[in-house]
């Protein structure tokens, strides 16, 4: 038995007894990281809110409606390249 305990007590003083600074340092790390993400989530959610927010269903005026008539009737020029034009 006594053969046993030197080998535990050999054993356990081999482990090493650890300093709580890194953990405390890890933990405050951790801790900054949080507070980051947390700035950093409210300015995409600001964002999101200013771009949302934007009048996108007000729709065409009665001009652009106009113009947009116009072209589908073949009365005003279509933008981009025309692929209807014969050359031969």
């Amino acid at each position: 038995m006594t053969a046993q305990n030197q080998a535990l007590s050999t054993g356990y003083g081999m482990i090493p007894s650890g300093d709580a600074s890194y953990a405390n340092a890890l933990a405050g790390l951790a801790n900054t990281y949080s507070g980051l993400r947390a700035q950093q989530d409210k300015k995409r959610e600001n964002i999101a809110e200013f771009f949302g927010g934007l009048n996108t269903a007000s729709g065409n005026s009665k001009k652009d409606k106009e113009k947009l008539e116009d072209i589908k009737d073949g009365k005003a020029p279509s933008g981009g390249l025309n692929l209807n034009t014969n050359f031969a």
